[in-house]
């Protein structure tokens, strides 16, 4: 399992699909509980392959947005705390 499987709570069927074992807990914290149970129940399994196949660089790191670049870091993310952001942001190779 990928650094990533840990950092969103997924779990890994036999299937190679993840899924998020408490959606509602790791995506829809901070929605009413109505609209979190709903929108959950659209959620589909993402394939691991998506997560491991390259990537082509994005457009984003072209000079052309250097000084217009911004990261938001989101303190109470469940899905993906604070220290991961900063791997996520440590990586994009973007200062």
């Amino acid at each position: 399992m990928s650094d990533l499987a840990l950092i969103c709570h997924v779990v890994q069927n036999q299937t190679d699909l993840l899924t998020v074992d408490d959606p509602i807990a790791v995506f829809y914290a901070d929605v009413p509980q109505p609209l979190a149970s709903e929108t959950a129940a659209h959620l589909l399994p993402h394939s691991e392959h998506a997560l491991q196949s390259p990537s082509p660089p994005p457009g984003w790191v072209d000079s052309v947005y250097n000084g217009c670049r911004a990261y938001l870091r989101t303190a109470q993310d469940v899905a993906i705390p604070v220290y991961a952001q900063d791997l996520l942001l440590n990586g994009s190779g973007v200062e």
